[in-house]
């Protein structure tokens, strides 16, 4: 049974859709440490993603606005931040 190991995220997208497109029972696993557990899985190839792969675009943060009661929603609608928060 061969250990497949993907370097990073579109790796393991692509490792998962041939075994799927080849109809190939495949076993996803991580640290292994529920592997004992329940029945044994019947799987021509393993997929070992306990490596940390590589985040695929980086986090953004949150971005967060406040109006004072005397700002209408209009001039809120305008402002740069809520242009940003829309693309997001």
């Amino acid at each position: 049974m061969p250990v497949l190991q993907p370097a990073n995220a579109g790796e393991a997208a692509d490792m998962i859709a041939w075994a799927l497109a080849e109809k190939h029972p495949l076993e996803i696993i991580a640290g292994g440490s529920k592997r004992a557990l329940g029945r044994p899985a019947r799987s021509d190839h393993t997929l070992d993603v306990s490596r940390p792969l590589p985040a695929t675009r980086p986090r953004q943060e949150p971005t967060i606005s406040c109006s004072r009661r005397s700002r209408p929603a209009c001039a809120i609608a305008r402002s740069p931040i809520s242009r940003a928060r829309a693309r997001i």
